[in-house]
């Protein structure tokens, strides 16, 4: 067991370094990911002596993986997005979901939670944050308020994300049957499904300035 510890560590590096550099140092993403793609290459040959043709066809391979389906995904969600405000559609979902309820803190947990979690599924990478965090503004709900509920709310569905990429990709890593994979996932998510809305009503309640 110790004998995988140092590589589970080492493993980590980039990650770690990946944290510190957009939080503690406030670093560029861009800056703060090359920096971390430096950190991978030198553990990468320094400790399991990769060959530097497999190091280069692996960030390409990873800059590819990038492009193709996450930033395409991305693109088509912001898209549908900004076709739904251009042709007021955004406006007709906001008067459905203003009118189940005149409680905000029933309408977050339909927008933050509910959308959101439908807008991870779909797009994934920010765009279940960012989408639904600017609904719960646009209904006059704190920013920092909304930013947190919507935050909250992501935390559960992000391995069914961009159509299940997060999933497939380590099923495919990994050998592992993505079918039972899911359903592993689905079981040990199960109780935080339950936990989250609840943790997402508890902040808003708490938020005197949001009402």
């Amino acid at each position: 067991m110790l004998d995988l510890l140092i590589p589970f560590l080492l493993a980590l590096t980039p990650i770690i370094w990946l944290v510190i550099a957009l939080i503690g140092l406030k670093q560029q993403a861009w800056l703060a990911s090359l920096e971390s793609m430096a950190v991978g290459v030198v553990v990468a040959m320094a400790y399991w002596h990769m060959a530097p043709i497999n190091v280069a066809t692996a960030a390409l391979e990873g800059f590819l993986f990038a492009l193709w389906p996450i930033v395409i995904v991305i693109i088509a969600a912001v898209f549908t997005y900004n076709l739904c405000v251009s042709t007021g559609a955004m406006e007709t979902i906001k008067a459905m979901l203003t009118s189940v309820s005149s409680d905000k803190r029933i309408l977050t947990i339909l927008i933050a939670w509910c959308f959101g979690n439908f807008m991870e599924g779909m797009a994934g990478f920010g765009t279940a944050v960012a989408i639904p965090a600017s609904m719960l503004m646009a209904l006059e709900i704190d920013p920092v308020t909304s930013i947190l509920v919507c935050l909250i709310a992501n935390g559960v569905p992000t391995m069914f994300g961009s159509v299940g990429i997060p999933t497939t990709t380590l099923a495919t890593q990994t050998g592992l049957d993505v079918l039972q994979l899911s359903f592993v996932q689905a079981l040990q998510v199960s109780p935080f499904v339950i936990l989250c809305p609840m943790s997402a009503r508890v902040s808003l309640s708490r938020s005197a300035n949001s009402f």
